[in-house]
């Protein structure tokens, strides 16, 4: 059954909505999608790799990766309640960019080969993004803010101020 707004327009039910890059699940709990963060991360790498030569300097080319592809990868990691599946997916997906540059290596070189050249592992990468976004949002001046950070966990924060950000969106509607 839709549901209708207060100016007549009906509001469809959908599986996914894409919120600030934020592509939102539905679901019994509050989930993200990361599967375009992913589309885009290979997009954006080949598109690098595709710019060097045949045989690419491997520095400059994890820079760029550093650079360019990771925050892409990443991106929302920071706001949105992230389990072990996820941050295997995620590790998964650097290892294949690896395994696209070095060919066939065991499994314990990735990671040997992800923390030379800079690229380290998604656990540590996601863990640290959600520790500023939560360090940052005690900070504010807000006591709103301030009420819910000495209130909540990190994962209650993190789903109640989404649940925040959907609810102005749908007000501004």
């Amino acid at each position: 059954k839709n549901i209708v707004s207060a100016n007549g327009y009906v509001i469809e039910w959908v599986k996914s909505a894409r919120y600030l890059g934020v592509c939102l699940e539905s679901s019994f709990t509050f989930k993200c999608s990361f599967n375009t963060n992913k589309a885009s991360f290979y997009t954006a790498f080949n598109s690098i790799l595709g710019k060097l030569d045949v045989m690419p300097q491997r520095r400059f080319s994890f820079s760029k990766i550093r650079s360019k592809c990771m925050p892409i990868l990443y991106y929302g990691t920071d706001s949105c309640p992230v389990n072990s599946a996820l941050k295997h997916s995620l590790q998964h997906t650097v290892n294949r960019i690896i395994f696209k540059i070095f060919g066939a290596i065991s499994a314990a070189e990735y990671k040997t080969v992800g923390e030379y050249f800079g690229l380290l592992s998604a656990g540590r990468i996601i863990c640290t993004q959600q520790d500023k976004f939560v360090a940052k949002y005690s900070c504010c001046d807000n006591y709103i803010c301030q009420l819910l950070c000495s209130k909540y966990k990190l994962e209650k924060l993190i789903t109640l101020f989404l649940l925040l950000c959907n609810f102005v969106f749908l007000c501004t509607l």
